[in-house]
Formats: C-alpha cells, sequence, structure tokens
C-alpha cells in the first residue's frame, strides 16, 4: 500500500490543528465559578491497533497496517501520568523479478524478492492532561523517549543464474 505524502501532510497538519485549538475551545465553556479538575482512573491499560509508515529511505516503500501496541499508564499526580509502552510491527514488500548484474557485468542473478522488517520499539512516557469540565473527551499532551529493535531477514528467491568470463 503507497502513502501519499501530501495526504499524510495535510492529515497530519489537520490532527494539530483540531488537536491544538480542543483546550483552547473548552476553557472558553467553562464558568468562572466552577473548579475544572481531571477525573482519571489510578491506572490506564491500553491495547492498540497502529499504522506504521517507514522513514524515507529506499529498502521499504509501502507502509504497514499489520502492528499493535501495548500501553500502561499510572497517575502520579493529578493531572500528570507515568507510563511505558511496548509495539510491534511488521513490513512486508514484495518486489517483482528483477535481473541484478556485478559491477563489472561478469555475473547477474534474477530473482523475486522479498524485503521484511520486524520492529519492536519500547517507549517510556510522560503525558499531561488538560483540566477541562468535559466528561466524554479529555484532552492531553505527551512525550515519549525510547529504543527500537528490529530484525530484517533477507530472502531472494533464485530464478536464473548467468556468468560470462571469470568469477
Amino acid at each position: 500500500m503507497l502513502v501519499n505524502i501530501s495526504h499524510m501532510k495535510w492529515l497530519l497538519s489537520l490532527t494539530l490543528l483540531i488537536g491544538s485549538t480542543m483546550p483552547a475551545t473548552t476553557k472558553a465553556q467553562d464558568s468562572p465559578s466552577s473548579a475544572p479538575s481531571v477525573s482519571m482512573p489510578k491506572d490506564l491499560t491500553a491495547f492498540s491497533w497502529e499504522i506504521a509508515i517507514p522513514a524515507d529511505n529506499k529498502y521499504l516503500t509501502e507502509s504497514s497496517m499489520s502492528g499493535w501496541r501495548l500501553e500502561y499508564r499510572r497517575m502520579i499526580k493529578q493531572n500528570l501520568s507515568i507510563g511505558i509502552a511496548a509495539s510491534w510491527n511488521a513490513f512486508d514488500e514484495n518486489l517483482p523479478t528483477k535481473t541484478y548484474s556485478s559491477e563489472s557485468g561478469a555475473s547477474a542473478v534474477t530473482t523475486d524478492m522479498i524485503r521484511q522488517v520486524y520492529t519492536v520499539p519500547i517507549t517510556l512516557l510522560c503525558h499531561y492532561y488538560f483540566n477541562t469540565n468535559m466528561k466524554i473527551l479529555q484532552p492531553y499532551i505527551g512525550v515519549g523517549l525510547g529504543t527500537q529493535y528490529a530484525v530484517i531477514p533477507i530472502s531472494i528467491f533464485t530464478r536464473s543464474l548467468k556468468t560470462t568470463g571469470a568469477l
């Protein structure tokens, strides 16, 4: 599945615009006599489906819809939580049959290729929850710091091998 980068930038911009105006909009609806407070559970556990987009490189070009994320957060103050998250993403890309030649042109291989990358990101999290009177939606902002483990298996299927001259 190819992703149109300009479409993704537009979607990200729209999401950021809506997300950044939401706290300002809800604050405007508060009355001076009410004292806004965050009503969050002490512990939060979440399991979600992840869509991953590869970095700008020449190895993978297709996004992955094969991923998940498990997250745990604990409130340490009224509107501050810390937590940890672990994800798993699988990238699979099939390349059509192509002939690859050596630099000298003395040998060539014709093959199709499956490019795969499996990643396991692990992230420490910190979230700040804005004080609002909203009962259904709780706006927040968060940061994460982590690392990523990646496995890149190599799968090349040879159709034919041609050599000319000495190897």
